[in-house]
Parts: structure tokens; sequence; C-alpha cells
């Protein structure tokens, strides 16, 4: 059930990043281990990147966002410049020491068409690109990380 819950958690956070769906699939419920606390289906709660590829964020993605909402199959946030969005669904294959482990496929990512500088519209294309990339999601209380190929591309903080 903690899984499950969990999965609801990360769906909320991403959907928040962007108007997206997210489809969660049911963990078994053996599967316990440290996880998120469950969220109300109304309650997003909003990560910020604090990572790309293992370097921290340049000062002008500092305060990009990701919300994740699992019954929508959404995820949405703010970029440098621009909020965005995406289809998601998402699917619990593990849960261990490093937190709950899922299988990601994102669609349909965008983002909204305000004109800025041109150092934040560049760093929107660079984030988004890398946010469609992802494949894999992992969650603990206080992290999510979303991976390619299980090498980690962002990963954001609880806020």
């Amino acid at each position: 059930m903690k899984a499950t819950n969990a999965l609801v958690a990360l769906c909320l956070v991403l959907a928040a990043a962007g108007a997206v769906g997210c489809t969660a699939a049911r963990a078994p419920e053996a599967a316990s281990a440290t996880v998120a606390e469950p969220l109300a289906p109304t309650h997003e709660q909003v990560w910020q990147l604090v990572e790309m590829r293992g370097r921290k964020v340049e000062r002008s993605l500092a305060a990009v966002t990701l919300v994740v909402n699992p019954q929508a199959g959404t995820v949405k946030g703010q970029g440098a410049c621009n909020g965005y969005y995406a289809d998601c669904r998402l699917r619990w294959t593990a849960t261990d020491q490093e937190g709950h482990h899922y299988s990601l496929r994102l669609e349909n990512v965008g983002s909204h068409d305000r004109q800025c500088p041109d150092a934040e519209m560049n760093a929107d294309a660079r984030y988004l690109a890398l946010l469609a990339k992802a494949d894999g999601l992992v969650l603990t209380p206080t992290t999510l990380v979303l991976f390619q190929k299980e090498r980690p591309l962002l990963k954001y903080e609880l806020l």
C-alpha cells in the first residue's frame, strides 16, 4: 500500500510541473521499505531541481520545479522562463534501500510560449530535452531522481 501511495505522491509532484497525464500501476502489497508519506489526491508535492546530470544546477535553472499527478497521468512545473507539462505513465518496478523505483514514460512534453531572455529560453530548452529522455524514476521521502537507462538525469528535492 505504501509503494502505491509513493507512486501517487510522485505523480502529484510531476503534475505540479505542468498539465500532464500520469498513470501508475499498483505496486505489490509486500513492498514497504522507506517511502514518501502518502498524499491526499488533491495535494501536490512540489519538487525543486537541484542537479542536472550529476552537476549542481546553474543559476538560471535554480527555480525549476516539478509536480506529478498520478491520478491525472500528468506532470507539470515551472522552467527557467515558461511553465511546462507532459503526459506520464509510471509503473512500480522495485523498492530497496535507495527508494521506490518506477519505469517512466513521458509523452507530449511541451511548454508555454512566453518570451524571455535568450539565457532563460536556452536553459528551458536544455531542461526539457533532458526531461523528455527520462525513462525511470526513484522516489525517497525527500528526493526524486529521473533516470535515462539507469543514469541520473535530473535530481529534485522536496520543497
